[in-house]
């Protein structure tokens, strides 16, 4: 008896204070709060009087004194006050006289006055305390004012004393980007606080995102690739995810639901991770697509990252809308929220009439290769400009202008090149269809996906008007390749000598193929212990051999019957599963000319070399001939 419980002011609708009972004797059976004759004492000076509604069931309490816990009580509101008190669930430990309350948060209608203590010296908590127990805030309403910045105006329905130390929350949306100002100042009465700063967003850096094409689709006719590069604020476990939103009107390309999305890092390195898209959200005709990266690996934070994926653009052009870019700690279900930001995306334009290419008919690595182009711009006006952009590392020059070009079909001005450009400029309106070839040098490397794009541009005045873009072909990488003789071979035409072979090639591969070309020579009997044989014939050799992307492979072919004499050339080839991978064709060693010892006479003929003798001592002079074959001149000065 005597014993005090509250009720948190949470629990009861309305409230502004918690609600604190005095247990009277009866109330009480060994402990336990007695439900059917429970009396408790609202005390008035810690009962709230603007609480809403009529009721508030099941509401936890918190003990004030003594040491009882789990007492849940309902209660009856009427004009803002609690007007009784019913016990839920009787909890246990408590005697007559505890003090119990209903926190604030469980009263509807009521404005929450959190306090952080920690913060607070002693000598002013007895100020926080009466704060936190009476209301002296109201409700707030908010405004952006002239320079742009937002108000946030509250009430103040109580007194403030000097020097007193009061609480408030407000709830708020974050911005989805630090701002550049971020700083906060408070406002009353004619007073003003200095500028504090704002807490530090956790939102993605170094972001940006950037599309192969600009083009509107038709009929989800052609893929396009964005890559979206980002900065993690906070590492994300195995098992949370990464989530793309696009603006409405693009959809992402999958197939039931599974898309082929990559994320890597800013090096290429894939991170292990599971692509899906979700249904549509929004209106019909307005709705966006959600792409979720679930992640099988952890991804720190402090380093960039690129996510790419396959898009298909609105049907019609439009202005730029946000990308929304979100991370999450959990799964779907979970929705922890980690990182987010909104990245601004790219206008849509209109779709060129036509844009079609031929594979370039030499697709190796630093090669040049012919490819026809067939293009078809609609309302182009005297002085626009149709651009041709190869993908990153082809180039269009040739040593007087574009390399090779020719006209097949229609008209079109003169084109000028440079780099992986090439520009038509109109001379008067109307439409131009245009069909025309060209000689084009390959980059060594396939360039990135977001970058294999073969695009054609309408501009006026420098402004885009109509687009299109087709993926270009995958370039087969040129290794690096030394060819070395190692000691023990001979010369030209000689047998039992070992050649080595160092590459290092671009893409991984399981088999290198070893084909000799001129001056090469007879492979049909050689043997290596670097992998294993598969196949070989006169002037080439297939042997299962693991290689790893720029890391040298060494591969060594012995009993090599050279040929004639000269620089010898080589070709060797990766494949991975029968594809072709890396290839590369060069020279290797100079091979020497064939210098042959027909005959070797040591003193059979007698008469011919009368100083010789038959078993010439140890220290006396005999004569020794020699009858040479040699394949090249030996000039004069020369040294045998």
């Amino acid at each position: 008896v005597g014993d005090k419980i509250r009720v948190p002011k949470e629990s009861i609708p309305g409230a502004s204070i918690d609600l604190e009972l005095t247990l009277q004797a009866g109330a009480l059976v060994d402990g336990i709060l007695a439900v059917t004759n429970l009396t408790p004492r609202i005390d008035p000076a810690r009962s709230p009087v603007d609480a809403s509604g009529a009721a508030a069931v099941g509401l936890t309490t918190e003990a004030m004194s003594g040491t009882g816990s789990g007492a849940t009580v309902s209660l009856a509101v009427a004009g803002g006050k609690v007007t009784s008190v019913t016990v839920v669930d009787t909890g246990s430990g408590y005697t007559a006289g505890d003090r119990i309350r209903v926190s604030q948060s469980q009263i509807p209608g009521m404005f929450t006055v959190p306090v952080d203590t920690s913060q607070l010296t002693s000598a002013n908590v007895v100020n926080v305390t009466t704060v936190a127990h009476r209301r002296v805030f109201s409700a707030c309403r908010a405004r952006v004012n002239r320079i742009g910045r937002l108000e946030v105006a509250i009430s103040v329905e109580d007194r403030v004393t000097d020097n007193g130390v009061y609480g408030f929350s407000l709830s708020v949306t974050n911005p989805l980007v630090d701002p550049a100002d971020n700083v906060w100042s408070i406002e009353t009465a004619g007073q003003i606080s200095t500028l504090f700063p704002g807490v530090e967003l956790w939102t993605f850096g170094s972001v940006s995102l950037t599309p192969a094409t600009t083009a509107s689709n038709f009929g989800l006719a052609v893929e396009n690739t964005i890559v979206v590069e980002f900065e993690p604020a906070n590492p994300l476990p195995s098992g949370g995810s990464i989530q793309l939103r696009t603006p409405p009107g693009f959809q992402f390309a999958h197939n039931f639901g599974a898309c082929d999305g990559v994320l890597e890092t800013s090096t290429g390195t894939g991170v292990q991770s599971e692509c899906l898209v979700s249904a549509a959200v929004g209106a019909p005709g307005e709705y966006a697509q959600i792409l979720r990266v679930k992640l099988l690996e952890e991804v720190p934070n402090g380093q960039t990252y690129r996510l790419i994926a396959g898009v298909f653009n609105p049907s019609t052009s439009g202005p730029a809308e946000d990308w929304r870019l979100q991370s999450f700690s959990g799964s779907v279900a979970d929705d922890r929220l980690v990182d987010a930001v909104s990245i601004p995306g790219f206008r849509v334009v209109g779709r060129l009439a036509l844009w079609t290419g031929t594979v370039q008919d030499n697709p190796t690595g630093e090669a040049s290769g012919k490819v026809v182009f067939h293009f078809q711009a609609e309302g182009v006006q005297a002085g626009d400009e149709i651009q041709i952009l190869a993908p990153v590392g082809f180039s269009l020059v040739g040593t007087s202008g574009c390399s090779g070009y020719r006209s097949i079909a229609g008209s079109a001005p003169a084109p000028s090149c440079s780099g992986a450009r090439l520009s038509f400029r109109a001379t008067g309106a109307g439409a131009i269809n245009h069909e025309f070839e060209i000689i084009v040098t390959n980059p060594a490397r396939t360039p990135k996906v977001q970058e294999n794009f073969w695009a054609c541009q309408h501009r006026r005045a420098g402004t885009l008007v109509a687009a299109a873009a087709f993926a270009g072909v995958g370039i087969v990488p040129v290794p690096v390749v030394r060819v070395n003789l190692l000691p023990g071979i001979r010369s030209a035409q000689s047998s039992g000598g070992s050649i080595q072979f160092l590459v290092t090639a671009a893409l991984a591969a399981d088999m290198i193929s070893v084909r000799a070309l001129s001056s090469g020579g007879d492979l049909s009997g050689s043997t290596t212990s670097c992998g294993t044989l598969v196949s070989r014939e006169t002037s080439r050799v297939n042997v299962t051999l693991t290689v790893t992307p720029g890391v040298v492979s060494g591969l060594i072919l012995k009993n090599v019957t050279l040929s004639s004499a000269g620089v010898t050339e080589w070709e060797v080839v990766t494949l991975q599963g029968g594809a072709i991978r890396d290839r590369w064709q060069g020279s290797g060693f100079t091979q020497a000319p064939k210098l042959q010892v027909e005959s070797a006479v040591f003193s059979q003929l007698v008469d011919a070399h009368p100083s010789s003798q038959w078993r010439p001592a140890v220290g006396q002079t005999a004569e020794a001939v020699f009858e040479l074959f040699a394949e090249a001149t030996i000039s004069a000065g020369s040294v045998i």
